[in-house]
């Protein structure tokens, strides 16, 4: 059966069998969406001693050491992160901490004008400046700036290596501390901010506890994979976000949770559509600064006035991102339809949008895409894949042609000379067309009718979260069904059905394809509302 998404319905309770111990510990309907993700009980029994065990490493260990020599003999420490949820949750966990021991510390993030990561003309500012920078959420692949410090510098990152360095011969003042040059296969999916977490769990011990809400957006923000050591950290991160609630000071992340309907009972939806986007959005549109230091406001009235700047970033974010994505929607209709990889080409200062852009057209088309800010001499582009196409390896055939480069399997940045773009997109075009293509598919658990819906169920749903990247949310079949009506809002829409069930759409390449009639739903169950998936049509 084949969704008005265009997507294939995978019934995956008609291919795979749970075993009976499971449906015997989890019930039939648990036992199956366990199964269906390849996972076994033990694999969602880990707990938050799990990943700080990982304080204990020797790259960590050192990290740690040159941080407390610091701020023992009273060095200036410069942290310089990124204009994203990580590389701003990863700043204000160091900088809280350092704060708390004495240190003297200063945090600088990037803007969208000067570009991600270390530049030469910065490193050779901070050599004047600085006694010790600490690279977070970047300086992974800045080997050449990295070669220019006259100071010492700690880099944590968790983004891909480059394969033409011998990391072994970095420069004697670099430390560089990124999970996927370890061999921890379960380190290698924790984002920055947990890297930061582990360092200053080294730092403070149990203080960190108070902070854990940091690390879980970066998790979240960043699409981490929800299984594993990133499921107990999200968990425990929730947590700290309620607790923050009823302590004295982080007047900061207190002011931007009540954008939050319900704030006892706080889900990884939650993070993913209302805190982190309103996070980002300073970054995308002016400077991350602002969010930073909302983050680190304790002072009430200052931050209830820094969340209502952000308010405003981030409504002006999704007007400007709706108009941009609406553009390019109707220029691949026009003239790349037939394209393997899109390229799409937007003003310098919309950059900061590129990727939501990319990742909105990938998801219609089902094809990788990228989104270029073209400047006078240089080109700056976010790419987004599919769940059925990576890009970071297959472009990395072209990293011949990249001034700075850098990402993860379905998600990179890259920046060429302009004259060269018409160039890229033929090669692109071509590397693309010889990737295999699988069909879009969405998967199913499980027949569960809306008739037959329980407060059971969602208390089932409830004790496997959270969901997320590897850890998808269910999904389920309804009965035939017959749409009555459809609201249309600002970002999406409700629909009624005759039988009397209500859903939430947030997905606008579905909602311009729904109307009235005889149906299949595929639908998410939630205590809050229940999320329209796709729909087929009888």
């Amino acid at each position: 059966m084949r969704g008005i998404s265009g997507k294939e319905w995978v019934f995956l309770w008609e291919e795979i069998e749970p075993p009976q111990e499971w449906v015997e510990r989890y019930g039939k309907l648990g036992a199956q969406i366990l199964a269906n993700r390849g996972l076994k009980p033990e694999d969602l029994s880990k707990n938050l001693s799990d990943l700080l065990e990982y304080s204990k490493l020797e790259h960590i260990k050192r990290a740690a050491d040159v941080i407390a020599w610091a701020i023992k003999n009273g060095k200036r420490i410069v942290l310089f992160g990124d204009y994203d949820v990580d590389g701003i949750t990863s700043c204000a966990l160091l900088h809280r901490v350092i704060k708390k021991l004495g240190g003297k510390v200063i945090s600088v993030t990037p803007n969208r004008s000067t570009g991600y990561g270390l530049s030469k003309d910065l490193v050779q500012k901070l050599n004047h400046y600085a006694d010790l920078v600490v690279t977070l959420d970047n300086g992974t692949t800045a080997i050449e700036e990295l070669s220019l410090a006259k100071v010492p510098v700690l880099v944590l990152d968790h983004h891909n290596p480059r394969e033409d360095v011998n990391y072994q011969n970095l420069s004697e003042k670099v430390l560089l501390v990124n999970p996927k040059l370890l061999d921890i296969e379960e380190l290698k999916v924790v984002s920055t901010a947990a890297l930061s977490m582990l360092l200053s769990y080294r730092l403070i011990g149990d203080d960190l506890m108070d902070y854990l809400y940091l690390p879980a957006l970066s998790t979240v923000a960043d699409a981490m994979e929800l299984v594993g050591l990133n499921r107990p950290l999200v968990l425990e991160g929730i947590k700290s976000l309620k607790e923050t609630l009823r302590k004295e000071g982080h007047y900061g992340i207190k002011e931007l949770l009540k954008v939050l309907k319900d704030q006892e009972n706080i889900t990884v939806k939650d993070l993913s559509f209302y805190l982190v986007p309103r996070l980002n959005a300073p970054g995308r549109l002016h400077r991350a600064e602002l969010s930073l230091k909302l983050l680190l406001e304790d002072r009430e009235k200052e931050a209830a006035r820094l969340v209502r700047q952000v308010e405003s970033i981030n409504l002006k974010r999704r007007q400007l991102q709706e108009i941009l994505v609406n553009k390019a929607l109707k220029k691949v209709e026009m003239y790349q339809t037939e394209r393997h990889f899109i390229v799409l080409k937007t003003r310098p200062e919309y950059i900061g949008l590129a990727g939501i852009v990319a990742g909105r057209v990938a998801n219609a088309y089902s094809k990788p895409c990228a989104v270029f800010a073209v400047g006078k001499e240089e080109a700056t582009a976010s790419v987004r894949g599919t769940p059925e196409v990576e890009v970071y390896n297959p472009l990395s055939q072209l990293s011949h042609m990249y001034l700075k480069w850098g990402g993860h399997a379905y998600a990179m940045g890259l920046t060429i000379w302009s004259k060269d773009l018409q160039e890229f997109e033929t090669k692109a075009n071509e590397i693309f067309s010889q990737v295999p293509r699988k069909t879009p598919t969405i998967h199913v658990d499980a027949y569960l009718p809306l008739r037959d819906l329980s407060q059971e169920h969602i208390r089932l749903i409830e004790s496997l979260e959270p969901f997320g990247v590897g850890f998808e949310e269910p999904i389920f079949l309804s009965e035939e069904l017959t749409i009555s009506n459809i609201k249309v809002t600002g970002y999406g829409c409700f629909v009624d059905t005759k039988e009397g069930y209500s859903f939430y759409c947030a997905n606008q390449n579905l909602v311009e394809k729904l109307r009235v009639g005889r149906a299949r739903v595929l639908y998410s169950l939630s205590r809050k509302k229940h999320e329209l998936v796709d729909l087929a049509w009888l």
